[in-house]
């Protein structure tokens, strides 16, 4: 009794398993279709030149930002001594 149970657990997991599989074998299929196979070297170069575009607009943005936040601190700065006065 305790064997058919632990055999029909186990092959419950192995079913569960199977199904698993065939689900990231449909997956597999559609990335390869959409890669044509695999990526290429000009694929990934691509995405390196965009990931580095991103980080430069990025770091100008942080720039720009620390900037103005500079400014502001000024601009309270001298309206505080001016309030002051």
């Amino acid at each position: 009794m305790y064997l058919e149970k632990r055999s029909n657990k186990t092959n419950e997991r192995i079913d569960e398993l199977a199904m698993r599989v065939e689900e990231l074998d449909k997956s597999l299929r559609a990335v390869k279709a959409d890669t044509g196979g695999h990526l290429r070297h000009t694929d990934l170069s691509g995405l390196y030149e965009r990931m580095n575009e991103v980080d430069g607009k990025l770091n100008q943005m942080i720039g720009e930002f620390r900037a103005h936040g500079d400014m502001l601190r000024l601009l309270m700065r001298k309206i505080t001594e001016k309030g002051l006065e």
